[in-house]
């Protein structure tokens, strides 16, 4: 099986990684973090030949999330039309509150209101598999109260989210 790659967009106001991660040679990815813009996301995603099969959010703080129900509901119209099951979106179930309320989630002060929903909510050492990647939630509270970390044990890396920081922890 082909080596998982990773991409990188730094989006939005506090410069916020969104990934794409996917297999050398495949054209299934799963994004993480659809910081802001989510049709840009989309539309780079599409132009390099990707169909985004899952995206996964780390936490539900408005940087990491402002671009996802655009991003969802760009790749669920042109899945409606090949025929394809919508994307669907994971978050750990400590963060539902977070992402529907618009004061927790800081979005409302950041001067643009937002409120969402993740499709699955997933628990501490729940496995998640979507375009052949399988990765291993790993609840990291702190950051946020359902703040995680997804390792993807076959590439033997981590994605932290806000957990960590360069030099610093994730603002707990």
């Amino acid at each position: 099986m082909a080596e998982i790659k990773i991409g990188r967009m730094v989006m939005g106001v506090c410069q916020t990684n969104c990934y794409f991660l996917y297999r050398e040679g495949e054209t299934e990815c799963i994004v993480v973090d659809p910081a802001d813009q989510g049709v840009s996301i989309y539309s780079a995603l599409l132009k390099n030949g990707f169909r985004v099969a899952a995206i996964l959010l780390t936490h539900g703080h408005f940087d990491h999330i402002w671009g996802l129900d655009a991003l969802r509901d760009a790749v669920n119209a042109a899945a409606e039309t090949e025929g394809l099951e919508p994307v669907k979106v994971y978050a750990h179930e400590a963060e539902k509150e977070l992402l529907q309320d618009a004061g927790k989630n800081v979005s409302r002060q950041a001067g643009r209101a937002c409120v969402t929903y993740a499709d699955q909510y997933v628990k501490d050492q729940d496995e998640i598999t979507a375009g052949g990647m399988t990765c291993r939630v790993i609840g990291t509270p702190g950051h946020s109260a359902g703040g995680c970390c997804f390792y993807f044990e076959d590439a033997g890396f981590l994605l932290a989210g806000d957990t960590l920081f360069a030099e610093s922890v994730g603002r707990t």
